[in-house]
């Protein structure tokens, strides 16, 4: 649906159980997984690892969360 991800950053926003973060990583996109819930971003991170596959995990509202901008 989003195309050629690869070498791309994509947020996924309240990311548990981490289904569309790993096809995500798994396209190549460099992923920002936002939830909540620290129990539910602890089962994000087992299921990355299980599947050998990195994100950077956030736990925060995704409605409170600001990506960083990147500068040119």
């Amino acid at each position: 649906m989003l195309g050629d991800v690869g070498g791309k950053t994509v947020i996924d926003l309240c990311a548990a159980p981490g289904g569309k973060t790993m096809q995500l990583a798994a396209s190549g996109a460099k992923v920002i997984a936002v939830e909540i819930d620290a129990a539910r971003a602890g089962r994000i991170r087992e299921n990355l690892d299980r599947t050998k596959l990195t994100a950077d995990i956030v736990q925060s509202d995704a409605r409170d969360f600001e990506a960083e901008r990147p500068s040119f």
